[in-house]
């Protein structure tokens, strides 16, 4: 990032056996940019990014919508809000262990149709 200093890039090129590029530090957000477009040619990296965006999605729809599903069935807005709070610090937390488990048995399709059911 532009907030490194030149004495810490002019040694660490020093230490690469490269030079200083006087724009490297105008260029950096090019280069992340192409970074990270270069990740969707890498395989899977589309469709997870595809599957986490809708799973937030939807989390964050359900949480949202809360208060106009709940608020005419009688709940107060603080409970309300407490159960959107308990509904994504839930969600966080169980992603962990459920993550690593799947990781593990390899099973991302009925892992996927499970959250879906």
């Amino acid at each position: 990032p532009p907030s490194r200093s030149k004495e810490v890039a002019a040694a660490a090129a020093a230490s690469e056996g490269g030079r200083l590029d006087e724009d490297d530090d105008n260029n950096w957000g090019i280069r992340m940019w192409q970074q990270c477009i270069g990740l969707f040619f890498a395989e899977g990296f589309a469709r997870t990014v595809l599957v986490f965006g809708t799973a937030e999605a939807t989390i964050n729809s359900y949480s949202t919508f809360l208060n106009s599903l709940l608020v005419p069935r009688g709940f107060s807005k603080q409970f309300i809000s407490y159960m959107g709070i308990l509904f994504i610090t839930t969600c966080m937390i169980a992603s962990g262990p459920l993550g690593y488990l799947v990781d593990m048995t390899r099973q991302y399709k009925l892992a996927i149709l499970l959250c879906l059911i």
